[in-house]
């Protein structure tokens, strides 16, 4: 049951990361050309588990780019990915 639910969790996001790509194309948010890593960046924020299940967006956001850095992330890649969390979270 849970790995069904899981699955259904898996396919919602999915649904909304589509659309999410779909808005800042027609917003003209990103070039067509990088929208998909901005999907990409939102998928891996969602895909991890918070270290503080109680902290807020902004903690988990930051968490989130603190660890993009010690993978050695380029610069550009660590703005974009924050830059895209947060087009996503106002959405």
């Amino acid at each position: 049951m849970k790995e069904k639910a899981m699955k259904s969790v898996q396919r919602e996001l999915e649904s909304y990361l589509s659309r999410f790509g779909e808005y800042m194309l027609r917003r003209k948010l990103v070039p067509e050309r990088n929208a998909k890593f901005y999907v990409y960046w939102v998928r891996m924020f969602f895909s991890r588990e918070p270290s503080n299940p109680g902290s807020n967006l902004s903690e988990r956001i930051a968490i989130f780019i603190e660890e993009l850095q010690t993978q050695r992330k380029e610069e550009w890649q660590v703005h974009q990915a924050e830059h895209a969390v947060r087009i996503y979270l106002r959405v």
